[in-house]
């Protein structure tokens, strides 16, 4: 996973609802995986019975283009290496991902002990 974070950039998509996606459409992720595997991947506040799309895991339309207009890469200063900036995210809120994301915990103790 590290290797594929540091060769990743994460995106900024400005959409619109109704447009590009829907606050009540299905979480398609949670209608396919068991709630075990889920529950390593989703916070321990989500409702992972419930298969409707929660805010912070928004996706698009099936099938839906997004214009380019509406992309933007994510920088921290001139960094864009996704996983330098999962690092510094997870760092400036580690009670909370340590509380209630465990396989991203575990991810961040993981990617500590190699650098």
């Amino acid at each position: 996973m590290e290797n594929i974070l540091d060769n990743s950039v994460f995106l900024i998509l400005n959409l619109e609802e109704q447009v590009d996606f829907d606050y009540n459409d299905i979480d398609e992720v949670k209608s396919t995986y068991y709630e075990s595997f889920l529950k390593m991947l989703y916070p321990s506040t989500s409702d992972i019975k419930n298969i409707k799309m929660e805010y912070w895991n928004l996706h698009t339309y099936s099938n839906k283009v997004i214009v380019p207009q509406k992309i933007a890469l994510l920088k921290d200063n001139n960094n864009y290496n996704a996983n330098k900036i999962l690092v510094k995210i997870i760092e400036k809120n580690m009670k909370y991902v340590r509380n209630n994301c465990e396989f991203l915990y575990e991810y961040y103790i993981y990617n500590s002990k190699n650098y």
